[in-house]
């Protein structure tokens, strides 16, 4: 962070000169507009209780010195001492310097993680929500069960749906009365993608879509099936989108080394499709990379990638990554590295 930013008034309060460097910590640019407007329009107000410093600087004709206030600037909040310095100038108002401290880290927590407040504010009303449709959908699964006992393929798929209704009203019943994490138990992850494998085929095939599944040697991971099974799902059920007019669908399994730590292993899922690659950061990227902080609220924003950031969060909340690989009109590839054993919850939850 710089050392120290200024700018200046006139006696009315009204900005007559500024550092452009000052655009960082707004998190706009500033420009020639900002020039006749009152500082407080364009920069966070100064205040001594509940009056203007920079008025009681300009009225006073003495200098006005503030320590450690917390500045709130729509970069984030921080803390600066901060100088008043009346001008003696014709225009009599004041040059003020900013001298940032340190970053309010507590401040930026909590800008950070109101996204993620207001998620789960919406997902305990679609939890609640989405209960009776689900029991209305059980009702029929067992209907055509019922009713057409000989039809083979029929019964896979309604045994499939019905276990799967089963257990996301109990996931429902878990996540609204005690953290899902609870739930966290030793996994066999082909076991989960072979279910995956069955309950995609239908779908693939509508779209005129080829699915490969390779299954390979994996150790046993300490996860929630259920959320494990969602996460995989978000990122299959991308890549079946992103192929409209036909394509192949890949998915793989198996294990492989920590780089960084050769002790460590991890069961990776690695998710390909032939679409047209993801736009924006990662478009025209061959190399793979973690995906970066942001990504996910960021495409939120723009109505879409739900499904891909909370695949992240599951999997970081396991001391795991979401790996992203991906390039213009030739595919893209997403890789779920989930520690191998029980990863400690304390690593887990530090990964977040």
């Amino acid at each position: 962070m710089k050392r120290s930013y200024k700018f200046s008034t006139d006696r009315k309060l009204c900005i007559d000169w500024f550092e452009e460097s000052l655009s960082g910590l707004l998190g706009f640019d500033v420009t020639a507009n900002s020039l006749g407007r009152k500082y407080y329009e364009v920069f966070p107000k100064i205040t001594i209780g509940k009056k203007d410093a920079v008025l009681m600087a300009v009225r006073s004709s003495a200098p006005v010195r503030l320590k450690g206030k917390c500045l709130k600037f729509p970069s984030g909040q921080f803390f600066a001492d901060v100088l008043i310095r009346p001008n003696q100038k014709s225009t009599r108002g004041a040059k003020v310097f900013i001298y940032p401290k340190q970053s309010c880290e507590l401040a930026k927590q909590l800008h950070n993680s109101q996204p993620l407040i207001d998620i789960g504010k919406i997902a305990s009303i679609l939890a609640h929500g989405v209960r009776n449709p689900l029991n209305a959908i059980k009702g029929a699964v067992v209907y055509l069960r019922d009713r057409y006992p000989s039809e083979q393929p029929l019964l896979e798929f309604t045994n499939l749906m019905e276990d799967e209704i089963s257990r996301l009203d109990k996931f429902i019943t878990s996540f609204l009365s005690t953290s899902i994490a609870e739930a966290a138990q030793e996994v066999d992850l082909n076991q989960i993608v072979k279910k995956i494998e069955v309950f995609i085929s239908l779908q693939s095939i509508s779209k005129d879509v080829k699915s490969e599944f390779r299954y390979g040697a994996v150790p046993l991971v300490f996860i929630n099936p259920f959320q494990l099974e969602q996460a995989v799902l978000n990122v299959v059920n991308n890549a079946l989108e992103a192929m409209r007019g036909g394509g192949t669908l890949s998915v793989n399994t198996f294990s492989e080394k920590d780089c960084n730590s050769p002790e460590r292993g991890f069961a990776v899922i690695a998710v390909s499709d032939t679409g047209p690659g993801l736009l924006g950061s990662f478009a025209g990227n061959s190399a793979g990379g973690n995906c970066p902080e942001g990504y996910g609220l960021a495409a939120m924003a723009k109505g879409k990638g739900f499904g891909l950031f909370l695949t992240r969060e599951i999997i970081r909340y396991y001391g795991g990554m979401l790996q992203i690989e991906s390039r213009q009109d030739a595919g893209t590839t997403m890789r779920l590295c989930i520690p191998a054993g029980r990863a400690s919850s304390s690593s887990a939850r530090s990964a977040l």
